[in-house]
């Protein structure tokens, strides 16, 4: 079949029937040979005609899919450095950060990305600050126990940052974001306790 040059890999098998036909009585190549031996002979050369392109195209979708995670790694990378420059934290929303990554390489690198979206990547983020939140909040919660002490709407900023900073797990855990929201929290839950005891 290498003496056809009209069979390439995306030659059908309708087309290769119409080439036999053609060739049939102007070769030795297909001195014998009925049809049946033909298409066993055409799946073959044809199979092997595809491996150049599939090849090709693997390659390809290879370097894609490592362009993707790479951009994918980059744009988490610059949300860990937005969370370390505290830019990020638990109640940043996303039209609040996007000014300041709109024009990164990293962000524009990660639009378009098939697997997740720059905002998918943002909530990750965003979800697994919440989950720290949850945790250091235990923290701060078994600290203030220890010290006897219940925040209360008089209970200002730094007297409850006194009595929390003592236990050494919320100074090595907690970060000063955190300690912020917890004290708010703590605060809202007060005025609500206050509410519900007048009624």
């Amino acid at each position: 079949l290498r003496s056809i040059p009209e069979i390439t890999y995306k030659t059908s098998w309708k087309e290769a029937q119409d080439l036999y036909k053609q060739y049939q009585h102007n070769t030795e190549t297909f001195e014998g040979m009925d049809m049946l031996d033909f298409l066993s002979v055409f799946e073959e050369y044809n199979r092997q005609l595809w491996e150049e392109p599939l090849n090709e195209l693997n390659g390809k979708i290879h370097a894609r899919r490592r362009r993707d995670r790479k951009a994918r790694e980059g744009f988490r990378e610059l949300m860990h450095e937005l969370v370390a420059q505290r830019k990020i934290n638990v109640r940043t929303l996303w039209k609040e950060i996007f000014p300041i990554i709109k024009d990164d390489p990293r962000y524009l690198a990660a639009v378009g990305s098939p697997d997740s979206t720059p905002l998918d990547m943002f909530w990750d983020v965003i979800d697994d600050l919440d989950e720290q939140l949850y945790h250091q909040k235990k923290t701060v919660y078994n600290a203030l126990k220890k010290a006897d002490l219940e925040v209360g709407l008089d209970t200002s900023y730094e007297e409850y940052l006194k009595a929390v900073q003592v236990d050494a797990r919320v100074r090595e855990e907690v970060n000063q974001d955190n300690l912020r929201f917890i004290y708010e929290h703590l605060l809202v839950k007060a005025e609500q306790r206050i509410k519900d005891e007048k009624r």
